[in-house]
């Protein structure tokens, strides 16, 4: 992240080829890819489906920090504790709608290993 502005995270746990998406049970859309380096594979969040278009999770990806003090900024000014602080679950579904507006038109990484 620190050597590429235009990647908003680096999801450690998707990676090219991954094609069905366990928690729903179904196939699942993955987005055009471009490699970066031998370890990266980069993509435009928002092109894929299910695991590829959930930008904001708490199991394995990495943010840029001004990024996430924005998003918890938001879901405190918009609800807070009650709304997408208590609860990890909580937390993903609102981090997931600030998230989206914020991500606009970064890029998102997968580890490729």
């Amino acid at each position: 992240l620190r050597h590429e502005a235009r990647l908003s995270c680096v999801h450690l746990k998707l990676s090219p080829g991954l094609g069905f998406s366990h928690p729903a049970g179904a196939v699942q859309h993955q987005p055009r890819m471009e490699t970066l380096g031998e370890e990266l594979a980069v993509f435009k969040g928002g092109d894929g489906s299910r695991d590829w278009n959930y930008p904001f999770e708490l199991c394995g990806t990495l943010y840029r920090s001004a990024l996430i003090r924005e998003v918890v900024s938001q879901i405190k000014s918009s609800g807070g504790v009650e709304g997408g602080l208590s609860h990890p679950n909580r937390l993903e579904v609102a981090g997931n709608t600030v998230y989206s507006r914020a991500l606009g038109e970064q890029a998102g990484a997968s580890s490729s290993r």
